[in-house]
C-alpha cells in the first residue's frame, strides 16, 4: 500500500500544485452542470421546466465535448511526465487540447471492440437461452431459467470487466511512449500481449484500488449526506416561509433551483475530481508497470 499512497502523493508535488488541480476542477464544471441539468429533467418536471432543462442540458451536452478533450489530454501529459519520471499535476494550456484530440481516433476504434467484445458476451449466451426456453414450452421453469441464466451472464461479464479493463490502460500510455499512432495499437490482440506480460501485477494493482475507492467513497458519503441535509432543509425552509410555494412545488421554485443548482454543481465537481484523482493515481501504478515489466 506503501507504493499506492505514494501516488496519491505525487499528484500533489511539482510547481505551482494548487493552482494545476484547480484548474483541473474547472474543466470538470460543464460536464458537472450538465449531469445536473439531466437529474432535474424526469417524469414530475414541471412542462414549463422541462423545456428549460432540456435547452440547456443539450446545448452543455455540446460543449462537454470541449473539457472532455483537454482531460484525454490531460491523461497524454501525465503519462508523457510519469514516463520521464516526473511528478505532479499538468498544467492547463491549450496544448492539452491538441494532444486530447490526438487520442480521439484511438479511443473511437477501442470503444468499437469493447461495445462489440462485451456485446457478443451479453446477447450470445442470452440468445441461445431464450431459443432453449421457447423449444421447452414450459414457461414458468424458462422465466426462471432466464433470470437464473440473465444473472450469471451478468455475473460473468462483471468479472471479465474486471480483468479486461486494467489493461486498457496501457493503449494511451503505448502511444505516449511510441510519440505516434502504429499498427499494434489498434490490434485488438495486444491486450493479450500486456496480460502474458503483466498480468499478475496489474490485477493486483486494480484489487488494491478497488479498496482504495471503497474506503474513500465511504468519506465521500459523508459530503452526500451534508449535501441531502443541506436540500431538505433549504426546501423546507422556503417551502413554510413562502405564502405561494407548498412541498408540493418547492423543488421547482426558482428561489429554490437558485440555491440548490449551485450546490448540486459542487458536489458533482468534487465527485468527478475524487474519482479522477483515484484514477490519476491508479494510472501512475500502471505506468511504473508499463515501465518494469511490458516496455522492455
Amino acid at each position: 500500500m506503501e507504493r499506492i499512497l505514494q501516488s496519491f502523493k505525487n499528484l500533489y508535488k511539482g510547481e505551482t500544485p494548487f493552482k494545476n488541480h484547480m484548474w483541473f476542477a474547472l474543466t470538470l464544471l460543464i460536464p458537472s452542470i450538465f449531469g445536473v441539468m439531466l437529474n432535474y429533467i424526469d417524469k414530475e418536471t414541471p412542462k414549463e421546466m422541462l423545456i428549460i432543462f432540456g435547452v440547456v442540458a443539450l446545448i452543455l451536452g455540446i460543449l462537454s465535448i470541449i473539457p472532455s478533450i483537454f482531460l484525454a489530454g490531460y491523461s497524454v501529459d501525465f503519462c508523457q511526465n510519469r514516463l520521464n519520471n516526473g511528478v505532479g499535476f499538468p498544467k492547463m494550456s491549450w496544448e492539452l487540447f491538441i494532444k486530447g484530440a490526438k487520442l480521439v481516433p484511438l479511443g473511437f476504434v477501442w470503444s468499437i471492440y469493447v461495445i462489440i467484445f462485451f456485446g457478443t458476451l451479453f446477447f450470445l449466451p442470452l440468445t441461445s437461452l431464450i431459443l432453449s426456453i421457447v423449444k421447452s414450452g414450459d414457461k414458468g421453469a424458462g422465466i426462471f431459467l432466464f433470470m437464473l441464466g440473465f444473472l450469471f451472464v451478468m455475473l460473468l461479464l462483471c468479472v471479465i470487466a474486471f480483468i479486461v479493463t486494467p489493461f486498457l490502460s496501457y493503449l494511451p500510455v503505448t502511444y505516449v511512449n511510441d510519440g505516434s499512432y502504429s499498427a499494434k495499437l489498434f490490434n485488438p490482440l495486444i491486450i493479450i500481449d500486456f496480460m502474458k506480460k503483466s498480468f499478475k501485477s496489474t490485477i493486483m494493482v486494480a484489487l488494491k484500488y478497488i479498496i482504495v475507492s471503497m474506503l474513500i467513497g465511504l468519506a465521500v458519503s459523508i459530503i452526500y449526506i451534508v449535501f441531502l441535509v443541506l436540500y431538505m432543509g433549504i426546501m423546507a425552509i422556503i417551502a413554510i416561509s413562502s405564502s405561494t410555494i407548498t412541498i408540493d412545488n418547492v423543488a421547482y421554485a426558482p428561489i429554490t433551483l437558485l440555491f440548490l443548482i449551485p450546490l448540486s454543481v459542487l458536489v458533482a465537481v468534487f465527485q468527478m475530481y475524487v474519482n479522477s484523482i483515484i484514477g490519476y493515481a491508479q494510472l501512475d501504478n500502471y505506468i511504473e508497470i508499463f515501465k518494469n515489466e511490458i516496455n522492455v
